[in-house]
């Protein structure tokens, strides 16, 4: 299976999560290591839902850029923004990693689309306008490729 996942560079490394599972987060002193470090820990979190007898939901999550106006007076400033996409039995969800709180729905692909891009711009708005600092734009998109844990097969 090929899960989308989200990076991003520190002081210390790299921190990576999978936008499906975000509990599966790891750390590496590079991209490469935290990956490698998220496969083994998705690889557990899959280990563990098998033994329970638990589905393992196919990924349903991917990841885009969005750039978005910011809040200036010729409004020509702005700015690009990962965003996890994704899709539900009967609409579009959205979510900025850099963004806490910044979410949106749509019915359509198109209409989520267009709803986070507005989203993003009047969370950035609010935050300039309540004095707060903007987060700036630092998480990147990746892809995980894990294998699913099946049955031995039995003896003969």
């Amino acid at each position: 299976m090929r899960y989308a996942a989200v990076t991003k560079e520190t002081p210390e490394g790299c921190e990576a999560f999978v936008a499906d599972f975000p509990d599966c987060e790891s750390k590496g002193e590079s991209l490469e290591d935290a990956l490698i470090a998220l496969r083994s820990v998705l690889h557990r979190h899959f280990d563990e839902l098998f033994r329970s007898g638990e589905e393992i939901e196919a990924p349903s999550s991917w990841t885009e850029f969005i750039e978005a106006a910011l809040l200036s007076s010729d409004g020509s400033k702005t700015a690009t923004y990962l965003v996890v996409i994704g899709r539900a039995p009967n609409n579009y969800a959205a979510w900025v990693p850099d963004l806490p709180v910044c979410v949106s729905v749509g019915d359509t692909l198109t209409e989520m689309r267009a709803m986070i891009k507005e989203a993003i711009e009047f969370h950035i708005e609010f935050l300039e306008e309540c004095g707060d600092s903007v987060p700036l734009p630092e998480s990147a998109g990746s892809f995980i490729d894990v294998a699913l844990p099946s049955a031995e097969p039995v003896a003969d």
